[in-house]
C-alpha cells in the first residue's frame, strides 16, 4: 500500500508499506494506510449518496435491505449506500420489521375468512425467459386525435361531483389520501387516532390553492369522508391490504379500436378469483332520498367502469365485478360485469 500527501513545507511525500509475509505480524504502517484506505472509500460512499439523493427533481425514493444477525439486531449490509444513512432510517426498518410480524401473525386467520394473503413488501422480478409480447396484427397506430375539451367529452366526467372548485378540490384532497391508507394497508380505523394522517389534510388543500378563509369548512369535509371510509365495513375492505390489490392502475388498452389511457382508483381479486374495479365518487346528497341519489349516480358511470372492465378482461380472464363507493353518503353500488 501507498499514499502521497503534500508535503510540511512543499512538495509531496510517499508513504509506503509491503505486505508481510503469511504468518508475520502486521506491518504498522501497512495497517495505517489500510485504515486510511478504507477511510476514504467510506467518504466516497457517503459523496456518492448525498450527489445521487440531492439529484432528485421531485421525489426521491430509497429502496434498501437490512439483515438480522445472530442476535437479532437489524443492520445494513457492510459499505452499502444504506449504511451512510442508517442512523436516521433504522427505527422505520424495527417498525417495519415489527409490522410484518403483526401481519404474519394476522394473515392466518385472515385466510380463513376470505383465502386471501396480506401483502407484504417484496420485489417481483420477471422470469428469465421473459420476452415481450407482440402487438395485435391489426394494430395500426396513427397521430392520436386531439382530446376535446369541455363538459361534451364523455372520457371527461368528473371524479368527484362536488359543486364549486374548492369543494372539488376536497374531492381531490379525499382521493390522495384514500390512495394513501390504502398503500398503507387500511389498518387505521379512525383519522382522530392517527394524527399524522389529521395533519396532513390543511397542507394538502393549501397545495391545491384552497384559500384560508374556506380552509377550516374543507378541511372538516375531507376529515368526514375519510372517517366514514375507516369506520365503514365496507370502505375497510375496499382499502383492506392484499396481494393483488392495486391502487391508481393505469392501464392502456383499444376501445373501438382507438387507444384509451384510463386509471382504476382501486382494483384487486378476492378470495374466490373475482376481479374487483372500484371507483370513488365523493358526491354528496342533501336529503331524505339517498338511495334514489345512489341509483341515479350507478346508471351515470355505469359506461365509465364497465368499459375498465372491457380493458381489463383483455389482460385476464376472470369474473369482474364493479363498484362505487361514495365516503361522504356514505355508500355504495356495485353490480357483476360480463
Amino acid at each position: 500500500l501507498w499514499q502521497e500527501r503534500p508535503g510540511a513545507e512543499q512538495g509531496e511525500e510517499l508513504l509506503m508499506a509491503p505486505i508481510v509475509r503469511r504468518g508475520q505480524e502486521e506491518d504498522p504502517i501497512y495497517g495505517h494506510l489500510k485504515r486510511l484506505a478504507t477511510r476514504k472509500g467510506d467518504n466516497e460512499l457517503i459523496r456518492l449518496m448525498y450527489v445521487a439523493c440531492t439529484r432528485s427533481r421531485s421525489r426521491l425514493h430509497l429502496v434498501g435491505r437490512a439483515r438480522e444477525d445472530r442476535s437479532g439486531n437489524l443492520s445494513p449490509p457492510t459499505r452499502s449506500l444504506l449504511t451512510c444513512i442508517w442512523p436516521g432510517v433504522e427505527q422505520d426498518f424495527q417498525d417495519a420489521r415489527a409490522q410484518t410480524a403483526t401481519d404474519k401473525g394476522e394473515s392466518s386467520v385472515e385466510a380463513e375468512a376470505d383465502g386471501e394473503q396480506i401483502f407484504i413488501e417484496t420485489c417481483r422480478r420477471l422470469t428469465l425467459n421473459w420476452e415481450r409480447p407482440e402487438p395485435p396484427q391489426d394494430l395500426r397506430l396513427g397521430p392520436l386525435p386531439a382530446v376535446p375539451e369541455g363538459p361534451g367529452d364523455p372520457d371527461e366526467d368528473p371524479r368527484f361531483d362536488w359543486a364549486g372548485e374548492t369543494v372539488r378540490k376536497a374531492g381531490v384532497a379525499t382521493h390522495r389520501l384514500l390512495h394513501r391508507i390504502c398503500l398503507e394497508g387500511g389498518r387505521r380505523r379512525d383519522p382522530d387516532q392517527e394524527p399524522g394522517l389529521e395533519g396532513r389534510i390543511p397542507p394538502l388543500l393549501r397545495s391545491l390553492g384552497v384559500p384560508e378563509h374556506e380552509l377550516a369548512e374543507t378541511a372538516e369535509m375531507v376529515h368526514t369522508a375519510l372517517e366514514g371510509t375507516l369506520q365503514s365495513p365496507v370502505g375497510r375492505w375496499i382499502l383492506k391490504n392484499r396481494a393483488s390489490g392495486r391502487c391508481e392502475l393505469h392501464l392502456t388498452g383499444l376501445r373501438d379500436n382507438k387507444p384509451v389511457n384510463v386509471v382504476l382508483d382501486r382494483t384487486f381479486v378476492d378470495g374466490q378469483g373475482r376481479r374487483w374495479i372500484i371507483d370513488y365518487k365523493a358526491g354528496r346528497h342533501e336529503g331524505s332520498d339517498a338511495e334514489t341519489f345512489l341509483n341515479r349516480e350507478m346508471e351515470r358511470y355505469r359506461p365509465q367502469l364497465e368499459s375498465y372492465a372491457q380493458l381489463m378482461s383483455q389482460m385476464e380472464k376472470r369474473p369482474i365485478s364493479l363498484g362505487l363507493y361514495f365516503p361522504l353518503v356514505p355508500g355504495w353500488r356495485q353490480w357483476d360485469w360480463s
